[in-house]
């Protein structure tokens, strides 16, 4: 298989993981698992935007990472309240 093949590949594995976990979210009852899940689901769009070989796509990726980061470490410190 060629690169970029795969990377299509990866593209179509990570949309379709980012929607089903996208689903899963929304019936989730307990914080913490919700919060879990929506990590998956971004880590999801990072990955896209990482496979996609652009500066401004892996900027906003970095930039994604970071916001999500201090974010999510903020909620499960939130949900364990």
């Amino acid at each position: 298989m060629k690169l970029i093949q795969i990377r299509y590949i990866i593209i179509v594995i990570s949309v379709l993981g980012s929607m089903i976990v996208g689903v899963i979210c929304l019936f989730q009852t307990d914080i913490k698992s919700l919060i879990a899940y929506s990590s998956v689901c971004h880590i999801g769009i990072v990955l896209r935007g990482i496979i996609r070989i652009n500066f401004l796509r892996s900027f906003g990726s970095l930039l994604l990472i970071l916001g999500h980061g201090l974010c999510s470490s903020g909620l499960f410190c939130l949900g364990n309240i």
